[in-house]
């Protein structure tokens, strides 16, 4: 049993999964999220990012999330970088009594812009949406929506403040909110 643990520890050690370039933890009174992302570059020319997520709040809903976004600088604007990708996200929505079980493709962008001042200080905003086509199980739409302001204290780390908010469209209830609101954060690139 020692033996199975101590290779497992080995494995994961060696792991290029565990070596991740970013890991990003943002918390509020109702939700945590947390968040590995990777370069893609090695499948995807240029500056590519692939991440999977997690995000759980207080009433027991959960949601993960595996995503890829590319990601390029706009020349005749400086500091502003624009991103387009596409994420999968399943997860399960208690609503009453019942629990739905949710999943979707999305697709969407962030945009950020990095104010040209001494230390780094970047607004960025995010939408990814999945119409009634690409959602399944009991869903029939998602929306992801957010704001951040975002402060690079060291080179490898970043703090921000931010605002989002997670929804499904449920077959059979209406609209489930996931998330709602402001979240503080860090994001240690390693």
């Amino acid at each position: 049993m020692m033996l199975r643990g101590v290779f497992t520890f080995s494995l994961m050690m060696f792991s290029p999964l565990v070596f991740a370039d970013s890991l990003d933890i943002n918390l509020n009174n109702n939700a945590a999220r947390f968040q590995y992302s990777s370069s893609a570059g090695v499948f995807i020319q240029g500056n590519s990012e692939f991440h999977i997520g997690v995000l759980y709040n207080d009433v027991n809903n959960t949601m993960g999330e595996a995503g890829l976004i590319v990601r390029g600088g706009e020349e005749n604007v400086p500091g502003l970088t624009v991103g387009v990708g596409a994420k999968a996200v399943v997860g399960a929505i208690r609503n009453g009594l019942a629990t739905n079980n949710v999943s979707a493709i999305a697709i969407g962008g962030e945009i950020e812009y990095a104010l040209p001042t001494a230390k780094r200080i970047a607004i960025i905003g995010e939408y990814f949406g999945g119409p009634k086509i690409t959602t399944f199980a009991d869903a029939d739409r998602f929306n992801q929506s957010g704001v951040r302001l975002e402060y690079e204290i060291t080179p490898q780390t970043k703090a921000y403040l931010g605002y989002r908010e997670i929804n499904f469209g449920i077959k059979s209830a209406g609209s489930a909110m996931l998330d709602s609101g402001t979240h503080v954060g860090v994001k240690i690139s390693f």
